[in-house]
């Protein structure tokens, strides 16, 4: 969203812009082996997850193992690593649900800020209009 141009989002209901929930892992679905000593763990989320709820994910959580596809995250570790992988992820999680909601709370703002100033020049330019036009109909020829 960052890379967003404000004026492309004053359109937008902003119910539907950065809407993602919070995000927890709610349980656990599958395991599959990969290889000798590697698994893929698959988790139900509690909510989707959109592009920028990831990139903000993708710095508090550095590691490469995990994905998320819908309602779902894939972890790919060894066992013997699971606990502590998922340990670190519900961190990642609790503090990219907080940067996301702080995020969109400021985007929100810019938003409204954006279309407050839109309506505003708007009235402004229908006042001028009007004081036009009453200017034009009093004019003495």
């Amino acid at each position: 969203m960052e890379n967003m141009d404000i004026n492309k989002l004053v359109n937008m209901n902003i119910e539907n812009i950065m809407k993602v929930g919070e995000v927890k892992l709610v349980k656990p679905e599958s395991s599959k082996r990969i290889d000798d000593k590697t698994f893929e763990f698959t988790f139900i989320t509690s909510t989707f997850t959109d592009p920028e709820w990831r990139s903000i994910f993708e710095k508090a959580y550095i590691k490469k193992i995990i994905n998320f596809h819908g309602s779902t995250a894939v972890l790919v570790c060894q066992p013997t690593e699971l606990q502590e992988e998922v340990d670190m992820i519900k961190a990642a999680m609790a503090e990219t649900n907080l940067s996301y909601s702080e995020k969109r709370e400021a985007l929100v703002k810019q938003i409204t800020e954006a279309q407050k100033k839109e309506k505003e020049a708007l009235r402004n330019k229908q006042l001028e209009d009007e004081q036009v036009k009453e200017m034009f109909e009093s004019l003495v020829i």
